[in-house]
């Protein structure tokens, strides 16, 4: 059974969110909707050795990456995190196979990791981008959890009934 310790978010972590949290709404172009909430500070890098240990069976495999937009930086800030500038609008939803209190969400993909903010609810929202991902799930146990893919897609801005679910 794969286990992993998610260091937690911390006390400086949470308040540069709450600081960035109006410059996130500018950016996504929309203040209707939950904004992207992981940034650097909040995301623990994995390595080959922690993800040779995932189940791939209980992952969410996006096969839906639009190659014509691209993984832009500009001085080294993410553009594609950023609609307004030409970045990634499209989202998918995932959910876990069973309710958790708390769970967070993983990714693999040419950077891996996992985003240290937890998940409360049953869903999360995540960037269809320029690449094909990988998303995982650990319970607050440290342990993989099985996800699914909703069959709801959506588009920063274009609000909708998963408009307040967490973006990471």
């Amino acid at each position: 059974m794969f286990i992993t310790k998610i260091r937690p978010q911390g006390v400086l972590g949470r308040l540069a969110d709450k600081m960035f949290k109006p410059f996130m709404y500018l950016v996504a172009g929309t203040i209707w909707e939950a904004p992207q909430g992981t940034h650097f500070w909040n995301n623990q890098k994995i390595g080959s050795d922690v993800t040779q240990q995932l189940d791939y069976g209980d992952m969410v495999i996006n096969c839906d990456s639009d190659t014509s937009i691209h993984k832009r930086r500009f001085l080294h800030i993410p553009i594609f995190h950023i609609p307004i500038l030409g970045g990634w609008r499209d989202y998918l939803v995932i959910e876990p196979s069973e309710s958790q209190s708390k769970w967070y969400i993983g990714w693999v993909g040419d950077e891996s990791g996992i985003s240290r903010i937890p998940i409360t609810g049953n869903f999360v929202r995540v960037l269809v981008g320029s690449q094909d991902a990988i998303f995982f799930g650990i319970n607050e146990r440290g342990e993989q959890i099985k996800l699914f893919p909703t069959p709801m897609r959506g588009r920063i801005g274009e609000g909708g009934s998963f408009a307040d679910v967490p973006l990471r």
